[in-house]
């Protein structure tokens, strides 16, 4: 720019130039000196000419240099916007996945104190299972010695009916009337126990029928397993000992005392859980000997047969009201 103004400048001094030299042309006797002296300044400035022609193009080169890396800088501009908008799109992502991640974290939190919930509650039912355990385990203990006392005393019993054995072959020959008498009153005896052993077997079969419900209940329902365990040792004793009167009455009794403290009339418990109230009726036997709890129970355990005849079931009908 500078040469530039510098250029003009000049031009404006060679027009005054020019025109002094025509007044030098018309003057030329009387201004030879001053034509010297101007032709030494248009000398000089036509090297001035040169030199500012010469820094002129320096300066377009200059321009055209600084042209081009203008250029280049505005490419790297660019470049570095898409790239400043890539690095923004990845930080979105980044945020995104740091969201998911801390959702998962949090959740899986939540699951691990469920978890640990779980499983606080499933000591505690093992607590429970283990003291019911220790207390079946006593009940058993109980139940076998009074086994070892009663085996005692049926073979005191045998001892006793041996040695009366022994007796009666002495007495046989001198007291055949006296047999013939006790033959009969042996028979009306036998009769009576022939009936009172079909009755036992009756219950028996009704214990049984009683314990294996009760089996299942306590594993599918959790009825208490020490009334399970109690059921199953006294249908053994029963079946070792079943001539034994008394002991049976009192077992009946109770398991008829047990019974009755669920709030439930005898006549009108479950055969199986023996606490519910019986609500549902077997077609087409008619028998209505279960409540609806074990009616669920039976069926999912592939029963199909009544419990009470055992003939074979079409249809469960639940009866409404049954405590009514």
């Amino acid at each position: 720019m500078q040469a530039a103004r510098r250029l003009g400048k000049d031009k404006a001094e060679l027009k005054s130039l020019r025109q002094e030299k025509e007044e030098v042309e018309r003057l030329k006797k009387e201004k030879i000196t001053l034509e010297e002296n101007t032709m030494k300044k248009l000398s000089e400035m036509d090297n001035a000419l040169c030199k500012a022609s010469g820094q002129v193009e320096k300066a377009n080169s200059a321009v055209r240099r600084l042209e081009v890396e203008n250029a280049a800088l505005r490419q790297e501009m660019e470049a570095a916007k898409l790239r400043a908008a890539e690095s923004a799109a990845s930080c979105q992502e980044v945020s995104k996945r740091e969201k998911k991640t801390l959702m998962k974290f949090q959740s899986w939190e939540k699951q691990k104190t469920l978890f640990n919930e779980e499983l606080v509650t499933e000591k505690r039912k093992l607590k429970q299972l283990l003291q019911e355990l220790e207390q079946a385990k006593d009940l058993k203990e109980q139940l076998e010695a009074r086994w070892q006392q009663e085996e005692k005393s049926k073979e005191e019993l045998l001892e006793q009916a041996t040695s009366i054995r022994k007796e009666r072959e002495q007495l046989e020959a001198s007291a055949k009337f006296k047999e013939d008498q006790i033959k009969l009153k042996a028979e009306s005896n036998l009769q009576k126990l022939k009936d009172d052993i079909r009755n036992l077997d009756k219950e028996i079969s009704q214990l049984r029928l009683k314990s294996d419900s009760s089996k299942i209940a306590a594993l599918r329902r959790g009825v208490d397993g020490s009334y399970a365990s109690k059921v199953t040792d006294i249908e053994n004793i029963l079946d070792q000992k079943g001539s034994q009167m008394p002991y049976i009455s009192e077992v009946v009794k109770d398991l008829h005392d047990y019974s009755e403290t669920g709030g439930v009339k005898r006549e009108r418990e479950c055969v199986m859980c023996l606490s519910e109230e019986m609500s549902v009726v077997f077609l087409p036997c008619a028998h209505q000997v279960v409540c609806r709890t074990c009616n669920e129970l039976h069926e999912k355990q592939g029963m199909k047969d009544c419990p009470s005849c055992r003939s074979p079931i079409q249809w469960r009908i639940s009866v409404r009201y049954a405590r009514s």
